[in-house]
């Protein structure tokens, strides 16, 4: 790196042909940080632009919810035997200084049947969670929240907290093998009918609780559907 800025700045000499001072020396210095600070922001500009899996918005402004880790993608098959993403999972944290988030749903799983199930006595949740994918947005889909580490055993998310959040987009039919026909279907209920979320299709997701605003997250599904997808 170093011949190389001194050939850049020098017109193809080295500072070794004719000594280096101290000056020169701070120069090169200051000089290769430089460029080398442009070339990483050159490739991390790139990287959102490319690649199978982009970053493309996450904005947690005033949502006393943060996000902690990437995004995770679960698919399965449907019955015409195309594969699609049925679950997408990420994890929150409550946000420094901000007011405790319920996180009771109007959701269960329990691996019997057809997941997600609507718990008895539902009521209006304290969150909401949106779903757009290109013209469609579909309010109010189904989620369900289960704490990670640490916990005081209820279902309330303080700021010391964390608690992995699925989203459900489709839903799942345990009788099923996950990569045999039949496995996910599309919900056609209160929230709407979904498009299956297949490879390249973008989507975001909006968390919002009552007392807040919104924590937005947007990915780029991986053209390599496989049956866990890392969307970091």
């Amino acid at each position: 790196m170093i011949r190389l800025l001194d050939r850049m700045f020098n017109g193809g000499r080295t500072f070794a042909q004719r000594g280096i001072t101290g000056t020169e020396t701070a120069i090169v210095i200051a000089s290769g940080a430089a460029v080398v600070a442009t070339m990483a922001a050159t490739l991390y500009a790139s990287s959102l632009g490319g690649g199978d899996t982009v970053y493309a918005d996450l904005n947690e402004a005033s949502s006393g919810l943060e996000p902690r880790g990437g995004v995770v993608g679960f698919t399965g098959t449907l019955p015409d035997g195309d594969t699609a993403v049925y679950k997408v999972g990420f994890v929150i944290a409550g946000a420094p200084d901000a007011d405790p988030v319920d996180l009771s749903g109007d959701y269960t799983v329990d691996g019997v049947g057809v997941d997600p199930d609507i718990s008895d006595g539902a009521t209006t949740s304290p969150i909401t969670v949106n779903y757009r994918q290109g013209d469609v947005v579909i309010e109010n889909v189904p989620w369900t929240a289960s704490f990670l580490g640490f916990s005081n055993g209820n279902m309330v998310l303080e700021t010391d907290e964390k608690a992995q959040l699925s989203v459900w987009l489709l839903d799942r039919h345990g009788q099923y093998e996950i990569d045999t026909p039949g496995a996910v279907a599309q919900r056609n209920d209160a929230s709407g009918l979904l498009p299956p979320l297949s490879a390249g299709d973008q989507f975001t997701i909006e968390v919002k609780s009552q007392a807040d605003g919104a924590l937005q997250i947007t990915r780029l599904v991986p053209e390599e559907m496989e049956l866990i997808l890392n969307m970091k």
